[in-house]
């Protein structure tokens, strides 16, 4: 099983969630095992002013997923992007089966191992 770490970032304009996006993307991009579920996407926060940074990726080493899970954290706490990253942006980390293809029925991520984190 893989272990998946998905990301929603909440910047206050598009420039910031560019920024935010290539830090992100940069971060990943040093993991050689993984499964992207698609790019790491920067767009209007639907509803809302804000702009939004979304990533889904899987890693083979679970070591991987927990430094990009704490990397993510550590971006929005501390650094450059700290002010640029605003409160409710959330990150998850969890074991996830079907990401790398395993066939039904799935079990419930949730029920796996399940790790969620938000800015406050």
């Amino acid at each position: 099983m893989l272990a998946r770490v998905q990301i929603h970032l909440l910047c206050p304009s598009e420039a910031d969630a560019q920024l935010v996006r290539d830090a992100v993307t940069q971060t990943i991009a040093s993991k050689s095992q993984r499964v992207t579920h698609g790019e790491v996407t920067v767009m209007r926060a639907p509803g809302d002013s804000a702009w939004s940074v979304t990533g889904d990726v899987s890693f083979r080493v679970r070591a991987d997923a927990d430094a990009i899970y704490q990397d993510t954290q550590a971006k929005w706490t501390a650094g450059g992007l700290r002010t640029r990253i605003l409160a409710g942006s959330t990150a998850t980390l969890h074991v996830c089966a079907h990401a790398d293809g395993e066939p039904p029925p799935w079990r419930n991520c949730r029920d796996v191992e399940f790790t969620f984190a938000t800015k406050g």
